[in-house]
């Protein structure tokens, strides 16, 4: 089935911030969009406000006729009874994360994966990529202001995307570039350790093509490890704060609640880059998403103004 061929959906979940955005998504292609959730939260009021029937409690009667799939939050039980009605009626189901999979073999899609910094890398990347005229669609963890929450729908074949590596889930992803922020231990109530970490990041990677690319921080040493054993031969592009890097900061200055610094290409100074955004680890996201941006076609001098205007996202340094 391909998306244009989806006419109805319903959404279980459908006040969290990831199944809105889907519920969005859906809806602006045209396609009749139901859901629930367990209460009366402001998402299911923005969604009802827009045309989307959402409910503030499960019910299988929620359930009309002619529904193609139903989409659920990773947050609900398998003894739910609008997963059990799902089942009796033998609609397709799937979870977040398997519809963002889903969605991702019909673009040209850049997923944006590790342990800390995805969200705030996606949108400066989906930001960049608005600079330079890409007019991409954009799902992400977090919301983005002059956006539709978290949520960019663009008119181009990209598609970028936050993609999670929670009980594998960034597995599901079909990408033609990935960007690689940090790997580190986490999720531990799912992952053994560190290793079994770096074993799903292998397989992740591994999924790139030839012809696919592979942006990742060459300072992070489990990110180099991963890249090491993939048996991926996607051509590759670097990022950190030193010249082994493709693409790196130098001279990395702080100035009245802002921070600047020189940023080199390939052994070529652009130029000094400043943003709003505090710390050591938010120049990195820069980096990485000014990379794939970058390869993308975006020139740097569109990158610098939206960076310029970029103020960061919703409850990361909030005043």
């Amino acid at each position: 089935m391909k998306i244009k061929e989806i006419k109805k959906i319903h959404c279980i979940g459908i006040g969290g911030i990831g199944v809105s955005a889907l519920a969005r998504f859906f809806y602006s292609k045209g396609v009749t969009v139901s859901g629930s959730d367990i209460i009366m939260s402001d998402e299911i009021t923005v969604l009802s406000r827009c045309g989307i029937r959402a409910f503030a409690f499960h019910s299988k009667n929620h359930f009309t006729d002619n529904i193609d799939v139903v989409i659920y939050s990773s947050a609900v039980l398998n003894n739910n009874e609008e997963i059990i009605e799902a089942r009796k009626r033998k609609i397709p189901l799937f979870s977040y994360p398997e519809m963002l999979g889903y969605i991702t073999k019909e673009y040209k899609s850049i997923a944006v994966s590790g342990t800390n910094g995805k969200t705030t890398t996606t949108a400066l990347l989906g930001k960049f990529l608005e600079a330079g005229d890409k007019d991409p669609t954009v799902i992400l963890g977090g919301r983005v202001p002059g956006w539709d929450n978290n949520l960019r729908i663009g008119k181009s074949k990209l598609f970028i995307v936050e993609g999670c590596e929670y009980k594998r889930n960034m597995l599901n992803l079909s990408p033609r570039v990935i960007l690689l922020t940090n790997i580190e231990v986490d999720h531990l109530d799912y992952y053994k350790d560190l290793v079994d970490i770096k074993n799903a990041f292998e397989e992740y990677v591994s999924k790139l093509k030839k012809e696919d690319l592979l942006v990742y921080n060459i300072d992070d040493m489990n990110c180099r490890e991963v890249v090491s054993n993939s048996s991926s031969s996607a051509r590759t592009i670097t990022f950190g704060l030193s010249d082994n890097a493709a693409i790196y900061a130098k001279k990395i200055t702080h100035n009245k609640g802002e921070q600047s610094f020189e940023l080199w290409s390939f052994g070529n100074k652009i130029g000094l880059f400043t943003t709003k955004i505090p710390g050591l680890f938010n120049v990195y996201n820069i980096l990485g998403a000014l990379a794939v941006a970058h390869s993308e076609g975006v020139e740097y001098n569109a990158i610098q103004r939206a960076l310029n205007n970029f103020t960061g996202i919703w409850r990361r340094f909030e005043m």
